[in-house]
């Protein structure tokens, strides 16, 4: 596997949405999480008879390293990165893994469920369809959405299953699924809360302890940074898309008019020229606009055009007037 760490991939990121001023809250918390990230991604070395406390900080920096190349994906297509995530966590570190995230019309969306059983993961989707989380429930995904802190049960109590099922076929299920250890926590970029990571432990008996939950919230911390920049990535891409089709009518459309159209940038510099200017004054393009149009318009009125034109520019306003401009024959119009 190659040594390539969570910075690089972060890197990446930030090295496409640095271009925009708009990203720059996202751009300032990204600098401040990379060194942790690079810390956290960097494999350490495998050592033979070590306890079970360094076997399991091993598998957790193991599943870090693993996740972090993931991760270098997560700028075009960031769901079926987290769904590799949480396919990543089982065995090593949770029995079962899922990952939900808030859409951009604020639902809660659950775009991964992993066991190492297919049949298994079915299943448990065929529950929560036939019983929908509670979004009003103390704990769980929507309870971590609403606060934004993370949730660690060592050791989940038979009560707190009790209190959770919806009726006594409900609890059967949820007996059945023999739920050990649980671990949620929050995906938070720029002070909002936007997912959810959950772990749980089952089969294994394995108990979550204080180390597991930091480690859960570290990964949790990268993961929401290259989540929420994919989204201002995509959301960047398609701004640029919508532009360049408005661009494209816009040309279409002032082609097609029998008028003179053109458009400057507020430096003056022309951004468009549509092709009945030449028709009409028979300039080429052999210099820029700025020198070719004074040359076009009445010696009378160019100092007018002029002056309007610079009080409009520094003022950001609109103005119209009427001018003469010379015809390809030399005469105006």
């Amino acid at each position: 596997m190659p040594k390539r760490s969570l910075t690089l991939a972060l890197r990446r990121v930030r090295d496409l949405l640095a271009s925009d001023d708009r990203n720059a809250d996202a751009l300032g918390e990204l600098d401040r999480a990379l060194p942790l990230c690079d810390e956290l991604s960097a494999p350490g070395d495998v050592v033979a008879g070590v306890g079970e406390a360094q076997r399991r900080d091993e598998r957790r920096r193991q599943f870090l390293y693993e996740a972090s190349i993931e991760l270098a994906t997560a700028v075009r297509d960031y769901e079926a990165t987290l769904a590799k995530l949480a396919r990543l966590a089982v065995p090593g570190f949770a029995d079962w893994a899922a990952v939900d995230v808030v859409t951009e019309g604020g639902a809660v969306q659950r775009v991964a469920v992993a066991h190492l059983n297919p049949a298994k993961v079915i299943w448990v989707q065929e529950i929560e369809r036939r019983y929908p989380p509670d979004p009003n429930a103390p704990n769980g995904v929507h309870n971590i959405l609403r606060t934004g802190r993370s949730e660690w049960i060592a050791r989940i109590p038979q009560e707190l299953l009790a209190a959770g099922a919806r009726d006594a076929e409900h609890l059967a299920i949820i007996h059945e699924l023999g739920l050990w250890s649980y671990i949620g926590v929050p995906l938070v970029a720029r002070g909002r809360t936007i997912g959810v990571i959950t772990f749980v432990t089952a089969d294994s008996k394995v108990e979550y302890d204080a180390n597991d939950l930091r480690f859960a919230e570290e990964l949790a911390m990268c993961a929401a940074l290259a989540l929420d920049n994919a989204r201002l990535f995509k959301a960047a891409e398609e701004a640029r898309a919508r532009a360049a089709a408005a661009e494209e009518e816009f040309r279409t459309l002032a082609g097609a008019v029998p008028l003179i159209v053109w458009s400057v940038t507020p430096e003056g510099d022309h951004s468009y020229l549509s092709p009945r200017w030449g028709e009409f004054t028979g300039q080429s393009d052999d210099e820029p606009f700025a020198a070719r149009w004074p040359k076009a318009v009445h010696p009378d009125d160019l100092a007018r055009c002029t002056a309007l034109w610079s009080e409009a520019s520094a003022s950001g306003t609109a103005w119209q007037m009427e001018y003469r401009l010379r015809r390809f024959d030399g005469t105006y119009r």
